[in-house]
Protein backbone atom coordinates (compact mmCIF):
# COMPACT_ATOMS: atom_id res chain seq x y z
CA UNK A 1 0.00 0.00 0.00
CA UNK A 2 3.10 2.23 0.76
CA UNK A 3 4.24 1.71 -2.42
CA UNK A 4 1.22 2.46 -4.21
CA UNK A 5 0.47 5.74 -2.31
CA UNK A 6 4.32 6.74 -3.20
CA UNK A 7 3.27 6.27 -7.13
CA UNK A 8 -0.08 7.94 -6.69
CA UNK A 9 1.67 11.08 -5.07
CA UNK A 10 4.76 10.98 -7.33
CA UNK A 11 1.79 10.82 -10.30
CA UNK A 12 -0.03 13.91 -9.06
CA UNK A 13 3.17 15.74 -8.35
CA UNK A 14 4.96 15.05 -11.66
CA UNK A 15 1.22 16.07 -13.22
CA UNK A 16 1.42 19.58 -11.57
CA UNK A 17 4.84 20.49 -12.49
CA UNK A 18 3.49 19.16 -16.05
CA UNK A 19 0.62 21.56 -15.89
CA UNK A 20 2.63 24.54 -14.04
CA UNK A 21 5.18 24.38 -17.13
CA UNK A 22 2.89 24.11 -19.86
CA UNK A 23 0.95 27.03 -18.12
CA UNK A 24 4.37 28.56 -18.47
CA UNK A 25 4.44 29.42 -15.14
CA UNK A 26 7.87 28.10 -15.47
CA UNK A 27 10.75 29.00 -17.74
CA UNK A 28 13.12 27.50 -18.91
CA UNK A 29 16.92 27.73 -17.96
CA UNK A 30 19.01 29.20 -20.46
CA UNK A 31 21.95 28.05 -21.24
CA UNK A 32 23.99 30.81 -19.45
CA UNK A 33 22.14 30.27 -16.08
CA UNK A 34 22.40 26.23 -16.21
CA UNK A 35 19.62 26.27 -14.02
CA UNK A 36 19.37 21.89 -13.97
CA UNK A 37 21.46 20.61 -11.59
CA UNK A 38 21.57 22.00 -7.50
CA UNK A 39 24.51 19.61 -6.74
CA UNK A 40 26.29 16.95 -8.02
CA UNK A 41 28.34 14.51 -6.12
CA UNK A 42 30.37 11.01 -6.69
CA UNK A 43 30.44 8.38 -4.00
CA UNK A 44 31.95 4.99 -4.05
CA UNK A 45 33.08 1.93 -1.80
CA UNK A 46 31.59 -1.32 -0.65
CA UNK A 47 27.64 0.60 0.20
CA UNK A 48 28.04 1.20 -3.76
CA UNK A 49 27.41 -2.16 -5.10
CA UNK A 50 27.54 -0.91 -8.95
CA UNK A 51 30.90 0.80 -9.02
CA UNK A 52 31.01 5.03 -8.73
CA UNK A 53 27.52 6.66 -8.15
CA UNK A 54 26.51 9.83 -9.54
CA UNK A 55 23.96 11.31 -7.14
CA UNK A 56 22.27 14.22 -8.92
CA UNK A 57 20.35 16.79 -7.12
CA UNK A 58 17.61 18.42 -9.89
CA UNK A 59 16.41 22.01 -9.47
CA UNK A 60 12.83 22.32 -10.15
CA UNK A 61 13.88 23.84 -13.79
CA UNK A 62 15.91 20.63 -14.40
CA UNK A 63 12.53 18.28 -13.33
CA UNK A 64 10.73 20.34 -15.78
CA UNK A 65 12.47 20.94 -18.19
CA UNK A 66 15.55 18.41 -18.22
CA UNK A 67 14.04 16.35 -20.31
CA UNK A 68 14.59 18.51 -23.43
CA UNK A 69 18.19 18.54 -22.91
CA UNK A 70 19.76 15.73 -21.45
CA UNK A 71 23.03 16.35 -22.82
CA UNK A 72 22.83 19.67 -20.78
CA UNK A 73 22.24 18.35 -17.55
CA UNK A 74 24.54 15.30 -17.98
CA UNK A 75 27.42 18.39 -18.41
CA UNK A 76 25.93 20.30 -16.09
CA UNK A 77 26.23 17.43 -13.30
CA UNK A 78 29.61 16.40 -14.31
CA UNK A 79 31.20 20.00 -14.46
CA UNK A 80 29.53 20.45 -10.91
CA UNK A 81 30.66 17.19 -9.58
CA UNK A 82 34.49 17.74 -10.73
CA UNK A 83 34.72 14.42 -12.70
CA UNK A 84 34.57 13.49 -15.81
CA UNK A 85 33.13 9.59 -15.84
CA UNK A 86 30.63 8.86 -18.56
CA UNK A 87 29.00 5.95 -20.03
CA UNK A 88 26.29 4.97 -22.24
CA UNK A 89 24.55 3.44 -19.10
CA UNK A 90 24.42 6.52 -17.21
CA UNK A 91 22.74 8.56 -19.83
CA UNK A 92 20.24 5.86 -20.19
CA UNK A 93 19.95 6.11 -16.29
CA UNK A 94 20.12 9.73 -16.63
CA UNK A 95 17.06 9.86 -19.64
CA UNK A 96 15.36 7.61 -17.83
CA UNK A 97 14.86 9.91 -14.74
CA UNK A 98 14.24 12.75 -16.49
CA UNK A 99 11.10 11.10 -18.08
CA UNK A 100 9.93 8.89 -15.81
CA UNK A 101 10.96 9.91 -12.14
CA UNK A 102 11.49 13.81 -12.42
CA UNK A 103 10.32 13.87 -8.74
CA UNK A 104 12.89 11.88 -6.89
CA UNK A 105 15.21 13.67 -4.38
CA UNK A 106 18.17 12.67 -6.44
CA UNK A 107 19.19 10.81 -9.52
CA UNK A 108 21.50 7.95 -9.07
CA UNK A 109 23.19 6.83 -11.98
CA UNK A 110 25.71 4.02 -11.06
CA UNK A 111 28.60 3.52 -13.59
CA UNK A 112 28.64 -0.18 -13.75
CA UNK A 113 25.10 -1.26 -14.70
CA UNK A 114 24.36 -3.39 -17.51
CA UNK A 115 23.88 -1.61 -20.75
CA UNK A 116 20.30 -2.60 -21.67
CA UNK A 117 19.61 -0.47 -24.22
CA UNK A 118 17.35 2.50 -23.34
CA UNK A 119 14.42 0.68 -23.32
CA UNK A 120 15.60 -2.29 -21.18
CA UNK A 121 16.81 0.53 -18.77
CA UNK A 122 13.15 1.96 -18.46
CA UNK A 123 11.95 -1.71 -17.91
CA UNK A 124 14.19 -2.02 -15.43
CA UNK A 125 13.32 1.08 -13.36
CA UNK A 126 15.77 3.01 -14.42
CA UNK A 127 18.15 0.80 -12.64
CA UNK A 128 19.36 -2.53 -14.90
CA UNK A 129 20.98 -4.91 -13.07
CA UNK A 130 19.59 -6.15 -9.68
CA UNK A 131 20.45 -3.81 -6.44
CA UNK A 132 18.58 -0.85 -5.37
CA UNK A 133 18.88 2.50 -6.88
Amino acid sequence: RATSSRRLVAGLLAGAVFLIASLGLLTQPSSASAAYVAHAEWHDGPDVPFGPRLSITPTWGGRAFGSSNPGGVASEALIKSGQWQWNRTMYYQLVCHLNFAPWKPQWNLEWARPDVGYWGTVFAQCNPGSGPD
